[in-house]
């Protein structure tokens, strides 16, 4: 989905206006990319960025926080079977007629 096009009026006066032009001015800007940067300078000044699972994982500690566990664990090919045998072994009587 695109964000769709807007068009922006707006009358600035007094120290706004020359805080405006000195802007426009100095980094020989247009009208559009004065407000696109000042727009994009208060979004990142302002806006928290979301962190991924992985990122709050990790400052947490819980990732790589469990030491002596099987090696290859965390293979894709072997997650399935190291993951059954713990629930089994910490489970067992929700396995008794299974396999």
């Amino acid at each position: 989905m695109s964000t769709p096009e807007i068009r922006v009026n707006a009358r600035l006066t007094g120290e706004d206006a020359r805080l405006f032009k000195e802007l426009q001015e100095r980094h020989q800007l247009s009208v559009t990319d004065v407000l696109r940067k000042a727009i994009r300078a208060e979004h990142q000044r302002t806006v928290k960025p979301r962190k991924s699972a992985y990122q709050i994982l990790l400052e947490r500690g819980l990732i790589g926080s469990i030491k002596g566990g099987p090696k290859d664990a965390s293979s894709p090919e072997n997650i399935r079977k190291v993951m059954d045998k713990a629930l089994r072994k910490k489970y067992p009587q929700h396995y008794r007629n299974a396999k």
